[in-house]
């Protein structure tokens, strides 16, 4: 997909290592499709080895929108837009939070809210289902009890999840009182409509947090929400042995 331009937009905000953050916005559109997506730079003079190759991998996935191809040929317009916004930059690990909608034609738009985490020595991305076995699907047929051990799993993280969420006083959720079912409810309720919601450990935060994320289907798609979780009430559920272990311990 070509790149029709690049604009460099300098941020007020700083970041955690005292460099302001720069977005990058990029032109993806087309005939027939207007895309745009946006994303926070890291900073090539920064200590931290393979950003370049961090920047170039955000930018690989946001862009993954619409096929212009089918856009060219469709009736209606198709569209895109992704931004993604770090949420953690240090010597180990930096995680992005992306927001992204989509129309590729069909009855609905998409929305949806995901998690980046790259390894800062590498610039490779880290898989997360990997790394947390319990939600590793690549190697569900290897466990006869996988599905089993992954609605106990899932019941448990909405329950830590149920537990991190802070209500406000009128409020269950704090703006997402309108996805669930009725509002008042106990935290057992809740934690049983979340854990329909297809919790994951979905990425990492600042100060060795770990990102706890919904999937609601796409009719509640703008239910889509995250909270973060000190490692230790999901340490549990990462191998000892993995990368994240080593980071987070």
């Amino acid at each position: 997909m070509k790149i029709l331009s690049l604009m460099i937009v300098l941020l007020a905000a700083a970041a955690s290592n005292a460099q302001s953050r720069v977005t990058a916005t990029i032109d993806l559109s087309s005939k027939n499709y207007t895309a745009e997506v946006s994303y926070e730079v890291l900073s090539l003079t920064s200590p931290a080895k393979a950003y370049d190759v961090i920047n170039k991998g955000v930018l690989d996935i946001i862009s993954q929108g619409c096929d212009p191809v089918d856009a060219l040929e469709s009736e209606t317009g198709f569209d895109h837009f992704a931004q993604a916004k770090i949420i953690a930059e240090n010597i180990d690990y930096v995680g992005y939070e992306v927001t992204s909608g989509n129309y590729c034609g069909g009855a609905h738009p998409n929305y949806y809210i995901y998690h980046l985490t790259f390894d800062a020595a590498t610039g490779l991305p880290v898989d997360m289902n990997k790394e947390v076995p319990k939600q590793d699907f690549d190697n569900a047929d290897s466990y006869p009890n996988f599905y089993d051990d992954l609605t106990v799993y899932q019941n448990e993280l909405a329950e830590i999840i149920a537990s991190n969420i802070k209500p406000t006083a009128d409020k269950d959720l704090a703006g997402f009182e309108d996805c669930f079912s009725e509002s008042g409810m106990t935290k057992a309720e809740l934690t049983e409509e979340l854990a329909l919601l297809f919790p994951t450990i979905a990425g990492l935060a600042e100060n060795k947090k770990v990102v706890l994320s919904i999937s609601p289907p796409h009719v509640m798609a703008a239910c889509t929400f995250s909270v973060q979780v000190p490692y230790s009430e999901v340490s549990k559920y990462i191998d000892a042995g993995s990368i994240l272990h080593s980071w987070l311990k």
